[in-house]
């Protein structure tokens, strides 16, 4: 049964993604009833906040030294659209096996805003690291964090483990973003000309 929710889960992900919903799609439908334990704010940047939704599972007890395992998600929307709510589903089923499901808010590239997919990288890198930094208080163990993310989702939880040179100079830098496992749903990986999301990227796409 939490195979199958979670096939069906990819399956309305991938159909949302190739055809545009002008609608709730069945992932949003899902997320409406989706509710986070709590909200953690992981960093203020550029005069916001950011937060990470977590969803515990069913009488954990953060701070008892659990050493449960952890699911981040990360929605997509090409870096400049989405939500967090979009992967609520995600983090939700895997806080129903046991693990401490997290979904991912990070900043958006928008018209006129100084903001780039750099920034997104950087945020993402920021989130991991202090998810690793918490460990105790969320009740998880840093060595056994999976990451999961969906198109430019997919980019950024790929971002946590390759882009070294690529993270926010408030960061404590000796702590590695590197997740344990990924789960690359429909991932953006070639950011070329050739690729996905070079105009904006630009020439750094490298």
């Amino acid at each position: 049964m939490k195979h199958l929710l979670f096939s069906l889960l990819l399956a309305a992900t991938v159909a949302a993604a190739e055809k545009p919903a002008k609608k709730p799609d069945p992932v949003d439908q899902i997320a409406a009833w989706c509710q986070p334990s709590q909200v953690l704010v992981y960093k203020h940047v550029a005069g916001r906040d950011l937060e990470l939704h977590v969803f515990a599972p069913k009488g954990a007890q953060p701070g008892k030294k659990a050493k449960r395992a952890c699911f981040v998600a990360i929605h997509g929307g090409g870096w400049q659209g989405g939500e967090p709510q979009r992967f609520y589903p995600f983090a939700e089923c895997f806080a129903s096996q046991g693990m401490l499901g997290i979904s991912v808010q990070y900043r958006l590239v928008k018209k006129g805003e100084p903001t780039t997919v750099f920034n997104c990288v950087e945020d993402i890198r920021s989130a991991m690291r202090y998810i690793k930094a918490h460990a105790e208080e969320l009740g998880i163990d840093p060595e056994k964090i999976v990451v999961c993310g969906g198109s430019a989702g997919g980019h950024l939880a790929a971002a946590t483990a390759l882009f070294d040179d690529v993270n926010d100079p408030q960061d404590d830098l000796s702590i590695d973003p590197t997740p344990t496992a990924m789960v690359l749903l429909f991932p953006v990986i070639d950011t070329s000309t050739e690729g996905y999301g070079n105009a904006k990227i630009g020439d750094d796409w490298k």
